[in-house]
């Protein structure tokens, strides 16, 4: 097998041994098995290259590199995962050269749930604790400890390292260099602390551009009672923000983004003073973290100023009726996001308006536009189905309703001091989101808020000149007794996200006052005076000891249950409250919270399906919502099991029939000339196909719907942790428009080959593309890849159907490909399939009319 593989090119074996992944091998001559499959995906491979452009090539050749090992370490085994996409953050892209030396371990429980369920002190003495101090040996490579995002910290996960010399490759740095190299964190002696700074280098973030050190300046903090108004924001310049927007893939330049720069982390807002001038970036102490190298002048971001639907969730809820928002106005945006569930899937028009609410980046408002409808279309009808079911779910288990009156929007501050105490600016360029006039009296906070008074009122500004240039951003005031960020759940600028609701009905009459954050940080710089200095195996103990210690989700369950038994205004409401903020920020002041015995002992409400623990049955607001969902979404899932992961398993052996896809023989014969793409569309369906099939194995989600809508179901919904819910998301969302993006620019690249530049950015690409989607060529072969994906092709063995693509490709394509259709290759460029089908269904109408007269 060795020698078979080795007379292959790299990205030909890379193939092969990937579909080795996607098959069974059967009993009596399993080499012979594996050969074969060997051979049919490599196959496959050369058909997919073979209508590549020569660029398009190369860059498929090396992409197999920017692949990143991981592995799953659960009480009882050692899981090697797929390779999955590389993580853009400053470590792996310094040390691209060394990337497969780095290794993404993930610690969790049998069913890939959280250790918090199984911890017990046996467990983590005898087997976490040796694993994450020794080196690990995986695949006869030994790996050590190197460090973790703050994000992993949560999700109980880390990077490894290997730092062997190898013959065959360059001499690697070792772990302590790598380290080293990130910064001066000689002045940090709090263990969790100096992980975390660590982490920085370790962010999932997009290098922008360069920003030498000689245009950056310091400015001073904005202080003022022991406070900090400008806690981690700062200035960059109208030019800087145009080079960022190109690598953001955005239009317009953002006005805010979240950076990492050097040992710098926070958020910078665009200020126009600084248009002409040498300087670029303006930083302040309190975005400083540690120093480190001029060398790395690479200015990196993690988000940037865009505007977000909001939804309350159960914590908003609670908080909001212990102020005296009556249930019933929570109730009537719950109907009406409930009343939209159930319509969804049924009339077209309600579908439409449907996924302008709750998911208008998709195609699918097109597609229905145009004349698509989901009575008709199996991925349309998917599609919707699989976005109403995600917020089916979310509703049922997190009580997540809709604020048509509200806004998400990241924070920043009033740089030119004109708002008032208790003003907030907004203003958006978006449609989507209509702003209430200046004077409107609102609500503001961020999640996750425990304590009442972490719901701010406020009034909206009026049009300031001085802010006008801030757009899908919210302006806080540097006036005031105290930073308002910091009243809600203790709040900073360096990248929280804030809601803001205009809603009446859910405005209270009265609020709070705020509770104090501030204890911990002082206490935390005593114990860093007195602390010695840290090493690696100190933040390997703290790593472990979180992992056993960490209460934050005890703790906010405790809330929960007591906010619904009495309120969240209770004292032991408040008392955990008080808690939660020191065991949120146990990571960087080494105060490990503490929960008493007393707050553990009681029951829980239905709704929190709590096991092995007295429940009784919630008669107040969260109880209610719980029960009517509970109900909904068992006859929902009734009817959407067919798509469930049994159904692959039927598939990969042959025992279904593909479903009636809702293929429109009117759009093929409309464009005959489709006909000449259908050798080429054929085979890099069948590629698609597998790279789809990939992705569903490595994401553990075997619905095409559902991955692309980023919806999972029970079965995946262990392995994305709750800890980090929203950002597991995104990234398994980024995966896979990484690969629609792919096979996009392949249907593209023999229409852009021959153009005589490049183009300047992906914002010019995408108009040029856009304003070739009428021509003929580029109709034609788009009608092709629909054709491909939908049309079933029957032998004279009606079990035997299969897409036309599989059938095409027998025998050469593994079995199971030839069983599965991914729809979702016929939208890879949608505009010019809903131009023919807008086109017929006018045609039509006309038609109806004409008959009429």
């Amino acid at each position: 097998m060795a020698d078979l593989l080795l007379t292959k090119a790299h990205d030909q074996v890379t193939a092969a041994l990937e579909s080795l992944f996607l098959v069974r091998i059967p009993g009596p001559n399993p080499y012979q098995a594996v050969s074969d499959a060997i051979d049919e995906a490599i196959k496959v491979h050369k058909r997919k290259v073979a209508h590549l452009v020569p660029a398009r090539v190369e860059a498929a050749a090396t992409a197999t590199h920017q692949l990143s090992r991981s592995v799953l370490v659960t009480p009882l085994r050692v899981v090697p995962q797929l390779p999955e996409p590389k993580e853009g953050n400053r470590i792996l892209r310094k040390y691209e050269a060394h990337l497969d030396r780095f290794l993404r371990v993930s610690l969790a429980d049998e069913d890939r749930s959280s250790y918090y369920s199984a911890r017990c002190k046996t467990m983590f003495e005898e087997w976490i604790t040796p694993w994450i101090h020794s080196p690990m040996v995986v695949g006869g490579r030994s790996f050590v400890f190197l460090a973790y995002s703050n994000s992993q910290l949560r999700e109980q996960s880390c990077w490894f390292y290997d730092e062997q010399p190898r013959p065959d490759s360059l001499t690697p740095p070792t772990a302590e260099e790598i380290r080293q190299n990130i910064g001066d964190l000689s002045a940090i002696h709090i263990p969790g602390k100096y992980g975390a700074r660590l982490g920085q280098a370790f962010s999932t973030t997009t290098a922008a551009t360069q920003v030498p050190v000689a245009l950056t300046r310091e400015i001073p903090d904005v202080e003022r009672n022991g406070y900090c108004f400008s806690d981690g924001v700062g200035r960059m310049s109208p030019s800087l923000a145009e080079k960022i927007a190109g690598p953001l893939k955005v239009d317009t330049p953002p006005t805010a983004v979240q950076i990492r720069y050097q040992g710098c982390k926070g958020v910078v807002t665009l200020d126009p003073r600084l248009e002409g001038s040498d300087i670029q970036l303006e930083l302040r102490p309190s975005m400083n973290k540690f120093t480190c190298s001029a060398e790395d002048s690479t200015l990196e971001v993690c988000n940037f100023a865009r505007p977000s639907v909001f939804y309350l969730n159960r914590q908003t809820i609670v908080l909001m009726t212990a102020l005296g928002v009556p249930d019933s106005a929570i109730e009537k945006h719950f109907q009406v996001m409930k009343d939209e569930l159930e319509a969804a899937v049924i009339d077209d028009k309600a579908a439409l308006q449907f996924m302008q609410s709750h998911a208008a980046s998709t195609m699918v408002p097109m597609m229905l536009r145009s004349g698509f409808s989901i009575k008709s279309d199996r991925h349309l009808r998917e599609l919707v189905a699989a976005q109403r079911n995600s917020l089916l779910l979310d509703l049922k288990n997190r009580a997540r309703i809709r604020v048509p009156e509200s806004v998400l929007m990241l924070g920043v501050m009033d740089e030119w001091n004109v708002l008032g105490p208790d003003e907030v600016y907004l203003s958006s360029n978006s449609d989507l989101f209509p702003l209430p006039p200046a004077g409107t009296r609102v609500l503001v906070g961020r999640s996750p808020s425990l304590h009442p008074g972490d719901l701010r009122l406020a009034t909206l500004a009026a049009e300031r000149p001085e802010l006008a240039h801030l757009k899908e951003v919210i302006v806080f005031p540097q006036t005031g007794d105290r930073p308002l960020c910091n009243m809600m759940s203790g709040g900073d600028l360096d990248g929280d996200q804030f809601f803001c609701i205009w809603d009446k009905t859910l405005i209270p009459d009265h609020q709070v006052p705020p509770m104090e954050y501030e204890a911990s940080s002082s206490v935390a710089a005593a114990i860093n005076r007195a602390a010695t200095k840290v090493d690696i195996e100190d933040v390997c103990k703290f790593f472990v000891d979180y992992m056993e210690n960490d209460i934050v989700g005890a703790l906010c369950n405790l809330h929960l249950a007591y906010a619904d038994l009495m309120s969240a205004a209770s004292p032991p409401c408040l008392q955990l409250a008080h808690i939660y903020t020191t065991a949120i920020d146990w990571p960087k002041t080494g105060v490990r919270a503490v929960l008493p015995p007393t707050l553990r002992r009681i029951a829980r409400p239905d709704f929190m399906e709590a096991e092995f623990l007295d429940v009784y049955r919630s008669e107040k607001i969260l109880g209610r919502i719980y029960r009517a969902m509970k109900d909904m979404a068992s006859r929902a899932f009734a009817e959407y099991d067919r798509f469930s992961p049994e159904c692959l398993e039927q598939a990969l052996t042959g025992n279904v029939k593909p479903f009636d896809n809702g293929y429109d023989p009117t759009l093929t014969a409309a464009v005959p000339d489709h006909q000449r793409y259908m050798a080429e569309a054929r085979d890099l369906y069948n590629a698609y196909a597998l790279d789809w099939i990939k992705r569903s194995i490595m994401h553990d989600v075997h619905d095409e719907a559902e991955l692309a809508i980023g919806f999972f179901r029970q079965a995946a919904m262990k392995k994305i942790r709750r800890k980090n819910w929203d950002e597991s998301v995104s990234m398994v969302l980024d995966d896979i428009i990484a690969l629609r993006n792919e096979y996009c620019d392949y249907f593209w690249d023999e229409f852009e080959e021959s153009l005589p530049e490049k183009f300047v950015d992906l914002h010019q690409q995408s108009l040029w593309r856009e304003s070739r989607c009428d021509r003929p060529d580029v109709v034609a072969k788009a009608v092709a890849w629909y054709r491909v994906a939908y049309e079933v092709v029957e032998d004279a063995n009606p079990m035997n159907d299969r897409p036309v693509g599989a059938a095409a490709a027998d025998p050469e394509v593994a079995e199971h490909i030839a069983r599965l259709q991914y729809l979702g290759f016929a939208w890879l460029v949608p505009q010019p399939i809903c131009r023919v089908k807008a086109g017929l269904v006018r045609k039509a109408a006309d038609a109806v009319r004409w008959a009429r007269r």
